[in-house]
């Protein structure tokens, strides 16, 4: 199935999905919660999570590269905060086939997103399995602590946090000198994490 095709498909199948099991209280709750002007269809983590499983599992052979591309700039693309979830669920569960060259369109999901729930998984969990361990890309990783953005120097710091957490990772990409602005202060979120890994 072409890569445009399975995305449009994607699309109306979560959206027909959440649609199905819409709770307008909690969607006003987990708008509230969030302080974000995206909408929502009121459904949990876990049936989110469920949804994009059952998707994964139905499409096999077609979540190649560029159908999880598009898919994830079409849910993107749209102000409902349970599609840009579902999104990132998808490429995660589907991580294993994305390579460097992906990073380019996940960081500008990170822009699109201004969101600290989206940038983190998207940071730590499919950014994070590229960069791997000891982390690729050093030279983008410190451009992106210099970025303008916000929530890309978030991704700077975040992208290796599995990696610190579990006493892996090069703590240097992440030392206060290489950061700027209020990237700073998760710098030492790091660090403490660091530190609390058992040797």
């Amino acid at each position: 199935m072409a890569a445009k095709s399975i995305a449009i498909e994607a699309e109306r199948h979560f959206h027909a999905q959440f649609r199905e099991a819409e709770d307008a209280d909690s969607a006003r709750a987990q708008q509230a919660y969030m302080k974000t002007a995206l909408r929502f269809h009121g459904v949990d983590a876990r049936a989110l999570k469920a949804a994009a499983a059952s998707f994964v599992k139905a499409h096999p052979e077609d979540l190649d590269r560029a159908a999880l591309r598009a898919i994830a700039e079409r849910m993107f693309a749209t102000d409902w905060f349970d599609l840009r979830s579902t999104a990132i669920i998808v490429l995660d569960r589907r991580r294993k086939v994305l390579t460097v060259e992906d990073l380019p369109w996940l960081i500008e999901l990170v822009r699109i997103a201004c969101c600290w729930a989206h940038v983190d998984y998207l940071s730590t969990k499919v950014i994070g399995s590229i960069i791997g361990d000891p982390p690729r890309e050093v030279a983008r990783i410190r451009a992106w602590a210099k970025d303008p953005e916000l929530w890309v120097r978030r991704t700077a710091l975040l992208c290796q946090h599995d990696q610190l957490n579990a006493g892996g990772g090069d703590f240097e990409l992440c030392s206060p000198r290489r950061c700027s602005g209020s990237a700073r202060r998760s710098a030492g979120c790091c660090a403490r994490s660091r530190r609390s890994v058992p040797r």
